[in-house]
């Protein structure tokens, strides 16, 4: 595992998250040392995420179209490790402001 987040700059990740209940933000909460405010507890709750990356990555983004597209890429069969077992590549994309 890269434990020092030493990365290329070119990747990214797309990030399939569900929906977090308060014990489980609770739990991250103690791990981390940090504390949700309601605001981010419901939309936890709600549209789901993934608070584990939280103090770890960046979020710079948000898919809002093409749901069903990020749902195959996450039923893709993995290897041993989560990575899909065949390369998938992004064809288009357009980027809001």
């Amino acid at each position: 595992f890269n434990l020092k987040k030493e990365y290329s700059g070119s990747q990214f990740y797309i990030v399939h998250g569900r929906p977090v209940d308060k014990l489980q933000l609770k739990i991250f909460e103690s791990q981390k040392n940090i504390y949700y405010n309601i605001n981010v507890s419901d939309i936890y709750e709600t549209n789901g995420g993934a608070p584990q990356l939280d103090m770890e990555y960046t979020v710079f983004g948000q898919v809002i179209e093409g749901l069903d597209i990020i749902d195959a890429i996450a039923s893709s069969p993995t290897d041993s490790y989560d990575r899909p077992k065949e390369n998938i590549s992004i064809i288009s994309i357009t980027v809001i402001k």
